[in-house]
C-alpha cells in the first residue's frame, strides 16, 4: 500500500515480549500480548469501547487519500507540519476539511513510549473535542479514526483558512488592537475557555497561534489545538492525564508551572489557562509579548500607562504570580473591563445604547443557546427552537405545531420571510446554522407561551401569568422576571429575552426536563 510522502507509513513490529499498555481507565490498567494482528485489533476495539466510541476506523489508505466511515477523503495539500504529524487540507463529499494525521511510530520514538500508549493519549484530543462540540468559539470535530494496519490517527476537523491572532497582530502593527477590539476578541476567547473548564477540560496551550480569526467583520475567534489538553476525572478527583509535563511556549507559562515541571510536581492546569489568557490580552493591547523573566516587569512597557485602569486591573489579575489569587475564567467574564460596551466616550455610549443587541450580547446568545441545546440533547435527544420577531410570530408557531419534523433549511426559509429587523434575523440565522451543524436535530414544539404586548401599568401581571408554565422547568425564572419588570421603565423585550435565555441555559445544564422558548419581540395585542 502506497503512502503520502509527507507522512511515512508506520510499521508495527510485534515481539513476543512486547506488551500493549493503555492508560488507566476506570482504575484498571489493561495489558495484552501483541504478537499478532488479531491482538492489536482486539485491543483497539476494547479501547474504542473505553472511550465511548470517540473514534472509528480508517481504511483504504493511499497516496492521495483515505476512507473513514465510508466517506472518501481526498488529500488536496499540506497545511502544516509538526514534530508529531501533519495537517492536510482534504475534500470530502464536496466540502473542504482539515485532517490532522498523527504518526504513533514517530511519537513513540520521540517519547520513548509504546505506540499503544501513544495511541491512547493522542486519541484524548478527539475525545475532548467531542465533549466540547458545538461551541461557536471552538474548532469543530468532524470525526476521528485509527488505522488498524498502521496505528495512524486521523482527526478530521472544521477547516479554518484564516490567520491566527499572532499573524493578525503583526498585520495590524501599524494600527494595533484598540481596547474595544481587544475586548471583542478576548470575550470570545474567555467564553470558549469557560466552556472547556465547565466540562473539566484544561487546554494548557492557549496562545496567539492557537486562536484563529475565522472572520474579521464581524470578528470571530476560535480556539484550536487541544493536543496538550487534559480532562478532569470527577470520579477520581484528578486529571486523567497527569498535569506534570508541558510543552507550551514559556512566555505563556506562569511561575508555579515552570517550577512544578522542573521538580516533577503537579500544578493546577486551569490556573495555567487563566495566566495564558492574560498574556494574550497583554499582547493584543501592547502589540508585544510581556517580559516575565526575573528582574523584568511587563508594566514597564511604554504603552502600559495608556491603558484604562480596568484593562490594567484585568491583566494583573490574570497574570497574578500566586495561583491561589489568580482570577478564574468564570470570574474574569464578569470583570468590569469585559462588561463595558464600546469605548469610554459619551458619544460611543450613546450610540451603543440605541442598539438593543450588541456584538458581546450576541455572542452570549450563541453560547447560551448552544448550552441549552446540549442540555436538551442529553436529556431528551431532541431540540426546540422558536425564533420570531414581529406580528408573524403566531403564524410561525402554527407552522411549528404542524411541521415538527421539518429541517432547519425550511426553518431558515420561514424565518427569512417573517424577520424584519436585521440584527435579530442575523442571530436567528446563526442559531439555525449552529443547530443544523451540531446534529441536524429533530424540531419539537411543546408548552409554547406568548406574552402579549401590555400597557406599562399591567405588564408585570401579564408577563407573570404568561410565563408561569416556564417556571415549572426553569427554577427562579419568575423571580428574574419580577426583578426585570420592577421600576418606572419597562425592560426592553429583547434584553429581557436575553436574560431569560442565559438563565435557562444555566439552569438546564444541571436540571432535567424539556422547555420551549421564544426570542424576539412580544406579540401585539
Amino acid at each position: 500500500m502506497s503512502e503520502p510522502a509527507a507522512c511515512p507509513q508506520p510499521q508495527f513490529v510485534a515481539h513476543p515480549t512486547q506488551v500493549i499498555k493503555a492508560l488507566r481507565v476506570s482504575g484498571v490498567i489493561e495489558s495484552h500480548d501483541a504478537d499478532s494482528v488479531d491482538a492489536i485489533t482486539e485491543w483497539l476495539q476494547r479501547l474504542q469501547l473505553q472511550l465511548g466510541g470517540a473514534f472509528t476506523w480508517a481504511t483504504e489508505e493511499t497516496e492521495d487519500g483515505f476512507t473513514i466511515n465510508g466517506e472518501r477523503f481526498q488529500i488536496e495539500g499540506l497545511l502544516g507540519e509538526g514534530s508529531f504529524g501533519s495537517v492536510y487540507k482534504c475534500l470530502c463529499d464536496g466540502q473542504s476539511v482539515a485532517v490532522k494525521v498523527l504518526s504513533t511510530e514517530r511519537i513513540a520514538m520521540m517519547t520513548n513510549c509504546s505506540q499503544q500508549v501513544v495511541l491512547r493519549r493522542m486519541l484524548q484530543e478527539a475525545e475532548i473535542l467531542g465533549c466540547l462540540g458545538g461551541h461557536p468559539n471552538i474548532v469543530q470535530l468532524r470525526s476521528a479514526a485509527v488505522s488498524q494496519q498502521t496505528l495512524r490517527i486521523y482527526i478530521s476537523m472544521q477547516l479554518l483558512e484564516c490567520n491566527d491572532l499572532f499573524s493578525e497582530m503583526l498585520r495590524r502593527r501599524q494600527q494595533p488592537f484598540s481596547e474595544r477590539d481587544a475586548r471583542e476578541a478576548l470575550t470570545q476567547v474567555i467564553m470558549a475557555v469557560v466552556h472547556c473548564h465547565r466540562r473539566g477540560v484544561a487546554h494548557r496551550d492557549i496562545k496567539l497561534e492557537n486562536l484563529m480569526v475565522a472572520s474579521r467583520q464581524p470578528l470571530v475567534v476560535k480556539l484550536i489545538d487541544f493536543g496538550q489538553a487534559v480532562m478532569h476525572d470527577q470520579s477520581h478527583e484528578r486529571m486523567r492525564s497527569v498535569a506534570k509535563t508541558l510543552t507550551t511556549t514559556s512566555v505563556y507559562t506562569p511561575p508555579e508551572v515552570q517550577k512544578a515541571t522542573q521538580d516533577n510536581e503537579a500544578y493546577d492546569p486551569f490556573k495555567l489557562d487563566s495566566f495564558a489568557v492574560g498574556v494574550v490580552l497583554y499582547a493584543l493591547l501592547m502589540n508585544a509579548l510581556p517580559q516575565t523573566s526575573k528582574g523584568c516587569s511587563y508594566e514597564r512597557h511604554p504603552k502600559w500607562k495608556l491603558l484604562s485602569t480596568n484593562a490594567q486591573d484585568l491583566i494583573k489579575q490574570l497574570m497574578e504570580p500566586d495561583p491561589n489569587r489568580r482570577i478564574s475564567m468564570l470570574d474574569a467574564l464578569q470583570h468590569p473591563w469585559l462588561l463595558a460596551r464600546g469605548s469610554s466616550g459619551s458619544a460611543a455610549r450613546s450610540s451603543r445604547s440605541q442598539t438593543p443587541l450588541d456584538r458581546d450580547s450576541e455572542m452570549q446568545v450563541l453560547l447560551s443557546a448552544q448550552e441549552l441545546n446540549k442540555a436538551l440533547q442529553r436529556e431528551r435527544g431532541s431540540s426546540c427552537w422558536l425564533l420570531s420577531g414581529n406580528e408573524e410570530a403566531e403564524n410561525v408557531c402554527r407552522w411549528f405545531c404542524k411541521s415538527t419534523d421539518e429541517s432547519f433549511v425550511k426553518l431558515q426559509e420561514r424565518l427569512a420571510y417573517t424577520q424584519q429587523e436585521e440584527h435579530r434575523a442575523d442571530i436567528n440565522k446563526r442559531l439555525c446554522q449552529m443547530a443544523d451543524m451540531t446534529q441536524r436535530l429533530r424540531l419539537e414544539c411543546r408548552n409554547l407561551r406568548f406574552v402579549p404586548k401590555a400597557n406599562r401599568e399591567d405588564n408585570f401581571d401579564v408577563v407573570f401569568s404568561g410565563y408561569s408554565k416556564l417556571n415549572e422547568d426553569a427554577i427562579g425564572l419568575i423571580g428574574l422576571l419580577m426583578q426585570a419588570f420592577k421600576g418606572p421603565e419597562p425592560v426592553m423585550m429583547i434584553e429581557l429575552k436575553l436574560r431569560m435565555l442565559l438563565h435557562m441555559a444555566e439552569q438546564l445544564g444541571r436540571e432535567r426536563g424539556f422547555i420551549s422558548f421564544h426570542i424576539g419581540q412580544a406579540l401585539p395585542q
